[in-house]
């Protein structure tokens, strides 16, 4: 802390500007008091097997509203006490590893309040060492993330379990996430798609429709809800029409977007051929040489041609 003090000093100094400054001890642990975050001091060893890793120095109160723990509770003891049984043991041994190097290490652990509940935590660990250059404390920030992790995992089930297409898309439409329903669909797998701009394979028809999907507009985003209509290239080079419907992702870089999607192609291949059709009969019917109608069950008519009206003598407004 008196390091981190006097770097801070040194640097408050220079702003020619102030005329008046907090002592700037006074002002650090005011500022490690009052922090949303956790800050969680520990000493720089033990790493022996069975000791659970170094011993606690020092919380602030954010820790208490955190985890439930008060600072006497858990002072003395070892983090440890906040693992869960389903905390990653990965994730634990990358930890242990990076600290037996003096390594800064950032993860994310699934760890348990005091009364048992879980909870996600990001725990961001720097070594500090004293005017010597020993390593004396580790120092670590930790957040709670359940909120967003949760997003995350519910996110991960809907992308491996759909049968629709589902895309993760950033606010610039680059591919954040894939479901393995893409191969499927676009013939493409998500080696082909991840960190690609989706407007790559889109109809230049349909990059507005895009747009309105993945920006805000007047603090409101457009997309969260809505339903449209796209073509993507698929690996074939042939298109695919989607239909979509895009939310908030509430993960990843600002602005996600979560886009899922069902394949039409079929439909729309066949609401062409009826088009098509329709618009052939319209045609043949419209252009016949002999009067023809089209009449409802009780003989209402309902559509008549040129040479039906010539027929009769009646204009169309008439019989229909």
């Amino acid at each position: 802390v008196r390091l981190v003090a006097a770097q801070f000093l040194a640097a408050v100094t220079d702003v020619r500007s102030m005329t008046t400054l907090l002592d700037p001890a006074d002002l650090l642990a005011s500022v490690v008091v009052n922090a949303n975050d956790v800050v969680l001091v520990t000493e720089a060893e033990p790493f022996e097997a069975g000791t659970g890793g170094p011993r606690v120095l020092y919380v602030n109160p954010a820790f208490t509203r955190m985890t439930g723990y008060t600072a006497e509770e858990v002072i003395g003891l070892t983090p440890r006490v906040l693992q869960s049984p389903q905390t990653d043991r990965r994730e634990l041994d990358r930890l242990r590893d990076a600290l037996r190097a003096w390594q800064p290490v950032e993860v994310e652990l699934l760890n348990v309040h005091k009364d048992g509940t879980e909870f996600w935590a990001q725990i961001s660990i720097t070594p500090v060492a004293d005017e010597r250059g020993w390593y004396t404390h580790w120092v670590s920030i930790q957040r709670d993330i359940t909120l967003r992790k949760r997003r995350e995992l519910a996110l991960q089930s809907l992308l491996e379990n759909s049968s629709e297409l589902v895309l993760a898309l950033d606010s610039s439409s680059s591919v954040l996430s894939v479901s393995p329903s893409a191969q499927r669909v676009l013939g493409l797998g998500a080696e082909q798609l991840l960190g690609a701009g989706l407007r790559e394979r889109l109809h230049p028809q349909d990059v507005a429709a895009l747009d309105a999907l993945l920006h805000p507009v007047d603090g409101l985003r457009l997309g969260r809800g809505a339903m449209s209509e796209l073509r993507l290239r698929a690996g074939d080079d042939r298109w695919r029409w989607l239909d979509v419907a895009s939310l908030d992702s509430g993960v990843g870089s600002p602005g996600a977007v979560v886009l899922i999607c069902a394949d039409i192609t079929a439909r729309k291949a066949s609401e062409l051929t009826l088009r098509r059709a329709d618009n052939r009969f319209r045609s043949a019917f419209s252009d016949a040489p002999i009067g023809m109608a089209v009449t409802d069950p009780s003989g209402q008519h309902v559509q008549v041609n040129a040479a039906y009206c010539t027929l009769l003598g009646r204009d169309s407004e008439e019989l229909l």
